[in-house]
């Protein structure tokens, strides 16, 4: 009887779960244009959602990763006045990566950005609670100067006259994972995915810098992506023809050359680089975690093996990633036909050197494009999602990432993808499945609960979630 009291009473004083994921605020913001429809769309959403929820019930609010996209926004220095102080880099390619700068993004994504944040210094006047899981786009997050920007901006918007300190108190924020005893488990999923995750995630640093260290994903959108693509293109689903084409037909050919070449040498660079003490430091945060979480370290350890490692650490995986061994074949295969036209032989033998060459090169690039990493993970994190459970305490796994609102139900629980706050692309399949979340409530049986989408001023239900199917 008594473990049943104990039971009822932490039920009873604990909060419920509110989980919401990739918000992607700020994401192409530009500092000389207004916030795109989207982006304001995006914004009104989440203040009557949060001002919906303030008061209904006692929340966590838990922003399960990329709650702001420090990755696709291009702010120079200059832009903002400033002139000296930052890394080459930042002025080059934009804010990010950085302590120092990044902290200066995110002043300018809050400020654009006012109204989510009083509307979520209000939610924590209710006496609710904030936890912030890192993501890949927010992965700058892990620096304590970035985390003080956002809680000194909540700050100044309370209502109910706390300190920062008190303030402070109902704010977490988790490098990796938010456990829930008996409940859920929580991280962003990035970490199943080859082209954005980290290769110790506690020591998220690049080898010997004082910088984030840069995946596939990440600096591709710097380099590239970000200064020459439109936003409203889907850029991850195009083919390596598809590259070729947009390259020749932009009339920047010149310009694309030239940034490609330079995200090519930094991540080759960073593969070719020596990890030195970055793995000890990781598994030394990792233990640490483990004591303030109260699980056993192995277990973290073998979740933790789970990942996918960075396809910027493999030389041989950068080549795939970037189809630099693509380039290289059609270069190839280019140069063997002009030689070709060039031998002494008949024009008929000519002619089948070079169907010769034409069928072994898309045989070669056919098989070159299987081996390439697919940037869909979402198979891989169902599948880590089952042995978490079957690891520790949390017949609920969440993750975001995917932007696929998903809940698949086992017979130990379920696995819940809270997919995006993104409204995206009105063609996409993703706009249909837009400002969806999931609202977990504790019971003496476990909890109980549902993903829902934010339609017009309510939470929809869109599919049941509990511990047992």
């Amino acid at each position: 009887m008594a473990n049943g009291n104990e039971k009822a009473h932490a039920v009873h004083m604990s909060p419920d779960l509110l989980v919401i994921s990739d918000l992607h605020l700020g994401e192409a913001m530009e500092l000389d244009a207004p916030l795109g429809r989207d982006a304001v769309e995006r914004e009104r959403a989440l203040v009557d959602f949060l001002g919906y929820y303030r008061d209904r019930g006692r929340w966590k609010l838990v922003i399960n990763g990329d709650m702001v996209d420090f990755l696709s926004m291009t702010l120079r220095p200059d832009e903002l006045g400033i002139l000296t102080g930052l890394h080459p880099d930042d002025h080059h390619y934009g804010l990010a990566q950085r302590a120092d700068s990044a902290a200066i993004q995110l002043e300018q994504v809050l400020g654009r950005h006012g109204h989510f944040v009083r509307a979520l210094a209000e939610f924590l006047s209710a006496g609710h609670q904030l936890a912030i899981v890192v993501g890949n786009h927010d992965a700058a997050f892990h620096f304590p100067k970035v985390r003080e920007v956002l809680v000194t901006a909540l700050h100044s918007m309370l209502t109910d006259g706390r300190n920062l300190e008190q303030l402070r108190a109902t704010i977490s924020f988790h490098d990796w994972f938010l456990h829930e005893d008996g409940m859920a488990w929580i991280e962003h999923g990035h970490q199943y995915d080859a082209y954005c995750s980290f290769e110790h995630q506690l020591d998220p640093l690049a080898p010997g810098r004082e910088e984030l260290d840069p995946t596939v994903a990440g600096i591709a959108m710097r380099y590239v992506s970000n200064k020459f693509i439109p936003r409203s293109e889907l850029a991850e689903d195009w083919s390596f023809s598809g590259y070729l084409s947009f390259a020749f037909g932009s009339g920047k050919l010149g310009a694309i050359v030239g940034a490609y070449a330079a995200m090519s040498t930094r991540l080759l660079g960073r593969a070719r680089a020596a990890n030195g003490d970055r793995r000890a430091r990781h598994y030394a945060r990792l233990a640490e975690l483990a004591r303030k979480v109260r699980l056993p370290e192995w277990k973290l350890r073998i979740v933790d093996a789970q990942r996918r490692m960075p396809a910027s650490t493999n030389v041989g995986e950068v080549l795939s990633a970037l189809m630099l061994d693509r380039l290289a074949l059609t270069g190839g295969t280019l140069a063997a036909l002009f030689a070709t036209l060039a031998l002494p032989v008949a024009w008929s033998h000519t002619g089948l050197l070079a169907i010769a060459f034409c069928a072994i090169a898309v045989g070669i690039d056919s098989r070159l494009a299987s081996l390439r990493e697919s940037v869909q993970p979402q198979e891989r994190m169902k599948v880590v999602a089952g042995l978490i459970r079957r690891m520790v305490s949390a017949p609920i796994v969440v993750m975001g990432h995917a932007h696929d609102a998903v809940v698949e139900r086992n017979a130990d629980g379920c696995y819940v993808n809270t997919g995006s706050w993104v409204e995206g692309n009105k063609q996409h399949p993703d706009a249909l499945r837009a400002f969806t979340h999931l609202v977990l409530r504790r019971t003496p049986k476990g909890p109980v609960g549902g993903l829902f989408r934010w339609v017009n001023g309510r939470s929809v239900k869109l599919e049941a979630v509990r511990a047992r199917p």
